[in-house]
């Protein structure tokens, strides 16, 4: 039986991605592109380094490219093999700068901005200038939350470029919801938790402080920070212990998302203390598992969590203490919390991201109208 071409041909480019939140993402759009549309290919490009994390996914194509200096030197081996696709989607903040074929851009947040303090002079330039004429060179930009968007806008001339928010998915099973009993008893015996790469935006020294002041109530309170090391935290691991809390926290580095969804399902509560979030997706995998979230009313993590959720002003430690100790006083409210947050993470799936990422596609191609007949 003769198989039909696939007619639109798209092109992932992953080269320049390292955070694990981003890999995931692209790895889980890939996946649910390829299950909803079968008359599309895809073909990803990647690093030697994150080829073991791409390997496995079926039916996509893997083009692992050399060394940032080798790259350059295969600048028009590139281009030429650019012209092969429909449409390229650059879903690490910034992409091909010069690009033969329609491009969209996947803007994560904007740090380099909004926390200029977070990197050196010459790292804020050189995002800056890769982000900026990657959208010159665009016909489209996502973003994954209304304020990122507002945030691009903000920070960079976008002209008429078209620009939408498409926000990530779980792929935790919200299956097996806790009963009310459940989700008291956690509130009473479990831990503290925190997820994300340690690095100083995640504002840790605040949540750290708040449990050392909590252990003087209450000696058996315990947190457990889950993630990989970034950077300059290293006094992150230190503090505990000038606090005198060593006993009372746990660094578990990164873990499986199995080990992940357990420690969620069994936590006292999820505390995001961040200073700044693209989108702030442990908010909605602590929901899915039904686990209670105390959060940083900054950013776009309240566009996450929604009502469903318990905010703090993250420069008052006193605030995040209000809001542990309103667990143990209010724990009807919190248990009818933890059932809203069910049906609220409930709206953010994989699939519903790739399906808005195709459509996004396709008008993206629309707008270089010519090229878009062609390849199609």
């Amino acid at each position: 039986m003769k198989t039909t071409k696939p007619q639109f041909k798209i092109l992932i480019n992953a080269y320049n991605v390292k955070s694990y939140g981003i890999k995931n993402y692209t790895k889980q759009l890939i996946v649910n592109l390829l299950k909803q549309y079968p008359e599309i290919s895809v073909c990803l490009i990647t690093s030697n380094a994150n080829h073991s994390f791409f390997q496995n996914i079926e039916n996509c194509s893997l083009i692992c490219l050399p060394s940032r200096i080798k790259v350059y030197l295969k600048f028009f081996s590139i281009q030429k093999l650019l012209r092969n696709f429909s449409i390229v989607h650059s879903v690490g903040n910034y992409g091909f700068i010069f690009c033969p074929i329609p491009q969209v851009i996947t803007i994560h947040d904007t740090y380099e901005k909004v926390c200029p303090e977070r990197f050196s002079l010459f790292k804020r330039i050189v995002q800056s200038f890769l982000i900026k004429n990657s959208i010159k060179n665009a016909h489209g930009i996502i973003t994954n939350s209304k304020n990122t968007l507002n945030d691009v806008k903000k920070y960079y001339p976008i002209g008429d470029k078209k620009i939408s928010a498409i926000y990530l998915g779980t792929q935790f099973s919200i299956n097996g919801k806790k009963t009310k009993e459940e989700i008291i008893e956690r509130i009473e015996c479990g831990s503290y938790i925190f997820v994300g790469t340690l690095e100083p935006g995640k504002n840790l020294r605040l949540l750290l402080e708040a449990i050392a002041i909590q252990s003087k109530k209450n000696r058996n309170v315990s947190l457990k920070i889950i993630g990989a090391y970034g950077w300059n935290q290293k006094e992150i691991y230190t503090l505990s212990s000038k606090l005198g809390i060593e006993s009372n926290v746990s660094f578990m580095g990164k873990i499986n998302d199995d080990e992940l969804i357990h420690e969620y399902k069994n936590a006292r509560a999820l505390v995001l203390p961040s200073n700044y979030e693209g989108f702030g997706l442990p908010v909605i995998e602590a929901m899915a598992c039904g686990c209670p979230v105390i959060a940083a009313n900054n950013s776009s993590i309240p566009e996450a969590g929604g009502q469903f959720a318990l905010y703090f002003d993250n420069k008052d430690v006193n605030q995040l203490i209000e809001k542990m100790d309103f667990l143990d006083s209010h724990k009807e409210q919190v248990v009818q919390m933890v059932f809203g947050g069910y049906v609220h993470a409930s709206n953010f799936k994989w699939e519903k991201t790739a399906s808005e990422t195709f459509k996004f596609y396709k008008t993206a191609a629309l707008m270089c109208s010519n090229y878009f007949q062609e390849t199609i």
